[in-house]
């Protein structure tokens, strides 16, 4: 089968390099996304272990040239869905065109919703015990091509399920994960969050370090396929866990001078199984650190962080924090990165650093890099 896999702006090449590393071979890829070929096991396999990716949808059918809505009627009708049809009443359909005849979206919608249901009515009247969980199905127009595609993930795969409690500006957690990967942090080395706000950097790089898969406490929509294997999947996950290992070294920690944050920050990484290689400190990036992690700055420390941008959350003393960052970034001991909107935080910067546009939700922000040494 083919998968399209997509992931925030910005992000596609650390996707395209993890899938690389989980043994998938991504091709076409664009801004948000790429393809891969594989099997449900490799579906399955996408799901529970990118932490990178947004959504898995599974290609239904070749691009085919489409102008009328009779077309677009008759070409969904006639996909058969009786080996990936979910047990589930609920229908959720999105639409895109571009460069198309069809362009209206609402009626691309309403189109294809027609055409599913008089084609599995019947099937879903024998259903039992159907989910609550919508049956999602995207199709996409490009220069009247048409290609539609199932949701195989169910809600966004950035949705771990340990995330609990989190405050108004919280960082998604693939972008967490991206940031990480691209910061090039080990595993070894200490990584420090300044700004920790509900701990989702940390937790994320704690997860990478011990190799936990992102998709364990979550549940995904291919489990309500007809053709899921319940077997397999018990035995994929299995598999994962066991390549995951404990580390209790105190080689990351994060700090807020928030101590209600840090608490539900704690409960985060409790929630996520992480909670033992992370040090918590009630204090901001304006006071040194810890007597006990001192002597571990003489080696090489890796700051991720993702500090107020000035929009939800704007203190007073924003620019002081800004400030106090490009300090902490002119260790020559210290790999620096950082994501934000923040206007003059290129005019604060002594030095020109790296900087990569991406996407965190609806906000355009920066990731700003400083290399080793």
């Amino acid at each position: 089968m083919r998968l399209l896999i997509t992931c925030p702006f910005g992000f596609v090449s650390t996707l395209n390099q993890e899938l690389k590393y989980l043994r998938f071979s991504p091709v076409d890829s664009f801004d948000t996304g790429t393809y891969v070929e594989t099997d449900m096991l490799g579906m399955m396999t996408i799901n529970l272990q990118s932490r990178i990716a947004s959504k898995v949808y599974i290609q239904v059918n070749e691009p085919t040239f489409c102008d009328t809505f009779d077309n677009l009627f008759l070409l969904t009708q006639a996909i058969d869905r009786t080996q990936r049809l979910p047990a589930s009443e609920f229908l959720s359909i999105t639409a895109h065109s571009f460069q198309s005849t069809l362009m209206s979206e609402k009626s691309l919608q309403s189109i294809v919703h027609k055409a599913i249901l008089s084609q599995v009515m019947a099937v879903w009247s024998s259903l039992k015990n159907p989910t609550s969980e919508p049956y999602e199905i995207m199709v996409q127009l490009i220069n009247n091509k048409t290609t539609l595609f199932l949701n195989s993930s169910g809600e966004w795969l950035h949705k771990r399920g340990y995330r609990l409690d989190q405050w108004a500006a919280s960082l998604k957690e693939n972008v967490a994960a991206g940031l990480i990967l691209m910061s090039g942090r080990r595993r070894q080395q200490l990584l420090r969050d300044p700004c920790c706000g509900s701990g989702t950097i940390c937790i994320e790089a704690a997860m990478i370090a011990r190799n936990i898969a992102p998709g364990l406490l979550r549940s995904f929509a291919f489990q309500w396929f007809t053709s899921y294997d319940e077997v397999q999947f018990t035995s994929l996950i299995t598999q994962i866990k066991a390549k995951s290992y404990p580390d209790k070294q105190f080689a990351i920690f994060w700090s807020d001078n928030d101590p209600e944050m840090l608490e539900k920050s704690s409960a985060n990484a409790q929630r996520a199984w992480v909670a033992d290689p992370i040090a918590f400190f009630d204090r901001d990036l304006f006071h040194q650190l810890p007597e006990q992690l001192q002597h571990q700055t003489d080696k090489q420390t890796v700051i991720v962080t993702n500090p107020p941008y000035g929009k939800r959350l704007a203190p007073e003393w924003l620019k002081d924090i800004y400030r106090s960052l490009v300090n902490l970034s002119k260790d020559p001991t210290t790999h620096f990165t950082c994501i934000t909107s923040y206007p003059e935080f290129s005019h604060l910067l002594t030095t020109r650093r790296p900087r990569k546009e991406v996407k965190n939700g609806q906000d355009d922000v920066h990731v700003w890099i400083k290399p080793r040494g």
